[in-house]
């Protein structure tokens, strides 16, 4: 092989899901403005309602009901899913019916994710 070395196998991402930590919160609210002005044009309207979003479950916490995660991988935030407690006035105030106290979540994917399959859909 004239020259040429093998290519050294590399190694697989290591990822990390894990609660939030300080900081995280902003970051995610970060990376859902950025991204959606990025790919659809949107203001920053839509990132003053993901902060109030975020606000709202960070100041009524239902730990039965919800949860959120931060993805890492090789040490660095990927990505955010959150599972929060959907109330009568959510689905009053929802443009699509939807049942009350039903689940609602939101991810945050890094558009420019180098690792395969790294990643899930969050309808079914």
């Amino acid at each position: 092989m004239h020259g040429h070395r093998p290519l050294a196998p590399t190694s697989a991402p290591t990822i990390v899901l894990r609660d939030p930590r300080p900081g995280d919160m902003g970051w995610v609210i970060r990376q859902h403005g950025q991204r959606y002005a990025e790919e659809f044009g949107w203001n920053s309207d839509f990132e003053a309602l993901v902060a109030e979003i975020v606000a709202g479950m960070m100041e009524h916490h239902d730990p039965a009901w919800e949860r959120g995660w931060i993805a890492e991988v090789n040490g660095e935030r990927a990505d955010s899913v959150f599972v929060v407690r959907k109330t009568a006035q959510d689905t009053q105030d929802a443009p699509v019916a939807a049942p009350p106290h039903s689940p609602v979540a939101f991810a945050a994917t890094h558009p420019r994710r180098p690792w395969p399959g790294f990643g899930w859909p969050l309808d079914g």
